[in-house]
């Protein structure tokens, strides 16, 4: 296993749920404690993708490229993470 994708409804709530927030900041410790990837999913507007990056999260998955350019400026994540 190389990476681990955090479901998409814990990621769309995280911005304005504590709860959702702490399942997510919690599920990338544990991924980053195996050395593993952390990919985000439905990423469909800036502030679950600000709120993941907040949390030290590399990958997004959504369906909004310009989100992603906007959390994750002058990188190339969003390119391989932010398409259907």
């Amino acid at each position: 296993m190389d990476f681990v994708k955090i479901e998409g409804s814990f990621v769309e709530g995280m911005a304005d749920n504590e709860l959702d927030h702490t399942m997510v900041a919690s599920i990338a410790g544990l991924a980053k404690t195996m050395k593993l990837a952390v990919i985000g999913e439905h990423v469909d507007s800036l502030p679950p993708s600000r709120a993941l990056r907040r949390c030290g999260i590399e990958y997004a998955q959504g369906n909004w490229p310009s989100v992603c350019r906007a959390a994750w400026p002058g990188s190339l994540i969003w390119r391989r993470c932010c398409r259907r």
